[in-house]
């Protein structure tokens, strides 16, 4: 087994993990103790693993707590310190956010190479922390993407 974990914010963490040469994905925080009112905004970190690589880079997530709506996107550059040769994306607008457990989620995100048509995705994520100072989540395809996923950590 092998594993490394990705530089995260200090609410959330993300980690990837290869066992018998099998590349899994995790995304953790603190539990919420409670969520903001308004508008927020996070940055962060993203990993998205495609079939033969994987590339790391950035990720924003806007948060309206008073609409319970979230938005992300990440962008992950060609030639990333992973040593990916290709740039890939992932996003998503108008996730629910459940306000009881601090959850988003949706299940009409978009995952893919950049300049190639996306693939739909899903994304389950978690606000973290004290007054949500944080967010993470993990970003998985249906049947026909099965070997794209994407993780994030952000924080505000």
């Amino acid at each position: 087994m092998t594993s490394w974990a990705v530089v995260s914010p200090p609410t959330t963490a993300m980690s990837l993990v290869t066992i018998n040469n099998e590349l899994g994905l995790t995304s953790s925080g603190s539990k919420p103790t409670n969520l903001p009112a308004g508008t927020h905004s996070y940055t962060g970190y993203a990993v998205v693993s495609a079939a033969s690589e994987a590339g790391n880079g950035t990720v924003t997530l806007t948060a309206n707590f008073n609409e319970r709506i979230a938005n992300v996107a990440a962008n992950i550059p060609a030639n990333s310190a992973s040593g990916n040769s290709n740039a890939y994306f992932f996003s998503a607008n108008g996730m629910n956010i459940n306000v009881r457990d601090g959850s988003f989620s949706t299940a009409n995100a978009r995952i893919g190479e950049v300049g190639k048509s996306p693939y739909t995705a899903n994304i389950k994520g978690y606000f973290a922390g004290s007054n949500a100072k944080g967010a993470h989540g993990l970003v998985y395809g249906n049947d026909s993407t099965a070997q794209m996923l994407g993780v994030f950590a952000a924080d505000r």
